[in-house]
């Protein structure tokens, strides 16, 4: 598994009403400032989807819709 970029921060928590779980927020691109996604049932997942989330999408791409 390749490493997470320092621009993101996995963690287990809850997020505003949603369940308990792995988390993922990056700060590097717009279209995923301040934006936490998840919960994934491990860390693994968590990392997996933000690198393929990071990789998806360029620096300074606008927001689509991100669940």
């Amino acid at each position: 598994m390749s490493a997470v970029p320092t621009n993101v921060g996995v963690f287990f928590g809850q997020v505003d009403k949603r369940s308990k779980g792995w988390y993922w927020a990056g700060a590097k691109s717009e279209r995923i400032r301040g934006t936490f996604r998840g919960p994934f049932e491990t860390k693994e997942l968590a990392q997996e989807d933000a690198l393929a989330r990071l990789r998806d999408v360029p620096d300074g791409a606008g927001e689509r819709g991100v669940a």
